[in-house]
């Protein structure tokens, strides 16, 4: 296989997000959690190293790029997680566990994002 072959094979794999329907019972709903582009990484990335010690905004940020409706719209739109102020740990946990791994971060990865 030619570098335009490798190339174009890899464009076409844009559209191919990882991600998972989850559904919480609890709420009567089913959310796509979807795993972050290389650009949404950098930018996760950023967040943290601008936001350090914010470990609880942390999660809110990897939710607000993660978790979407079926068409893949965001349900919880780039903020400061409010909305997850008040829910469930266990469901909120459940969607931030899919988002983690999804994205293809180990635990050393979390542990040092926690840190910053």
């Amino acid at each position: 296989m030619n570098a335009d072959e490798i190339r174009a094979k890899i464009e076409a794999a844009k559209q191919k997000w990882p991600e998972v329907e989850v559904r919480i019972q609890e709420w009567d709903v089913t959310v796509k959690v979807r795993g972050l582009t290389y650009g949404q990484r950098i930018e996760f990335a950023k967040w943290n190293t601008d936001n350090p010690g914010e470990t609880k905004r942390q999660h809110f940020k990897l939710l607000s790029l993660s978790v979407c409706d079926e068409s893949g719209a965001p349900i919880f739109p780039d903020n400061d997680g409010i909305e997850f102020e008040g829910l469930p740990g266990r469901q909120v946990g459940m969607l931030t566990s899919h988002a983690f791994a999804l994205s293809y971060m180990d635990n050393d990865e979390k542990e040092e994002l926690e840190k910053n």
